[in-house]
């Protein structure tokens, strides 16, 4: 049964051993629930999942009906982090939650996380101190890839500098600036607390956390050669199996939380018929954001009859293995690279080029698009054409 954090109480069996899962959104929820129940077999863990970067207090949409009958504490917080940038504030307030959970719900037998860097960092490193717990990564494909000190996505910022950035993302929202669309009232709010916060503790700028080591990595399909940035005593390669013989000319679209303008996504579209897709599936991702304005686009190139969108959520891997897809087109997903080595037969396109060179592609709007574009390129060898 599924409760979130005001429902959860003490109603949680005192005997089951409990996994502590932080997850960054809830495609790295749904990989590591299926992970972990294929490592952990009958005896599975009770899940304990913190979601800290979701400014809405609900459950993520479309959960899998297979996951439905798990008993999993879900336990909401507002959002931590601006832009990547770490904070004192942010770091003090990670602890706090820490400490809240550790008094809650612990000890935890395991800590689940996706990226072990960054604010997830200080988690393990809490529990690590704590507990003891087992430390468990079940990467979220290019986002472990890409992490490295030299590289790092995360900043670590004093004071002014992120009440700078906090206020500058809301002056430049509400100035239009921005084509991922207006500020949400509740990002607001969190933004503006977040300033008045930063204005009165000044907090200092915290000092980088990263976990150099890990007790087991959970992979579903990555690269022989990645090299990853801390070291595991044991690995796990959780399989995806499926149709033996791929099915001619059935295609499928990854959607991802961006806004494409309707003439790059026809154009998208068009490029991927002229490929020989004559059926395309469009997974949808469980962000709404950019949605309608791609339905629209493929319904203009392929019609509704030659159009399908599944309305299960489950991970695109295990929708391709069971449907035998014989295209796997995206822009620079995660299931991209996934489907590159899950899938050798199949072709992997990524649509990196069309997207930069449309009408509405902004810096703002595809922040990473350049750094998962290199780690497709680096890792995917030539099993990926960039279209």
């Amino acid at each position: 049964m599924k409760r979130n954090a005001s429902e959860a109480g003490c109603a949680v069996p005192l005997k089951a051993p409990r996994a502590l899962l932080i997850p960054q959104h809830s495609r790295d929820l749904i990989q590591m629930v299926s992970a972990m129940k294929s490592v952990e077999g009958p005896s599975r863990s009770q899940y304990i999942v913190f979601f800290g970067t979701e400014f809405s207090r609900q459950m993520p949409r479309d959960f899998p009906h297979e996951l439905e009958d798990d008993d999993i504490v879900f336990l909401f917080s507002q959002k931590l982090v601006a832009h990547r940038k770490i904070d004192g504030q942010a770091l003090a307030e990670f602890r706090e939650h820490a400490r809240k959970l550790a008094l809650r719900f612990g000890p935890f037998s395991k800590v689940v996380v996706s990226n072990p860097f960054g604010i997830s960092a200080e988690f393990v490193r809490y529990f690590r101190n704590c507990d003891n717990p087992e430390i468990v990564v079940v990467p979220e494909g290019l986002g472990v890839l890409t992490e490295r000190r030299q590289a790092s996505p995360w900043e670590y910022v004093g004071w002014l500098k992120a009440v700078r950035s906090v206020g500058g993302h809301l002056w430049d929202s509400a100035c239009r600036r921005h084509v991922n669309g207006p500020l949400q009232p509740g990002e607001v709010i969190w933004s503006l607390k977040r300033i008045a916060k930063l204005l009165l503790y000044r907090p200092l700028k915290p000092a980088p956390e990263t976990v150099r080591a890990v007790d087991l990595l959970v992979s579903m399909a990555l690269p022989p050669d990645v090299i990853l940035p801390f070291q595991a005593k044991m690995t796990r390669t959780v399989g995806v199996t499926g149709n033996s013989e791929l099915v001619p000319n059935l295609g499928i679209f990854l959607h991802q939380p961006h806004l494409i303008d309707g003439d790059t996504g026809r154009r998208i579209f068009q490029k991927i018929r002229a490929n020989g897709v004559t059926q395309l599936v469009l997974k949808r991702h469980r962000s709404d954001r950019g949605w309608e304005t791609l339905v629209e686009a493929a319904q203009s190139v392929f019609g509704p009859e030659r159009l399908e969108i599944p309305e299960e959520q489950t991970l695109a891997e295990e929708l391709i293995g069971r449907r035998g897809i014989s295209v796997i087109c995206g822009v620079s997903s995660t299931a991209l690279l996934n489907a590159a080595y899950l899938f050798p037969d199949a072709r992997v396109l990524a649509f990196t080029a069309t997207v930069r060179s449309g009408a509405g592609y902004t810096a703002e709007a595809f922040v990473d698009l350049d750094v998962l574009e290199k780690a497709l390129r680096q890792y995917g060898e030539n099993r990926i054409e960039f279209v």
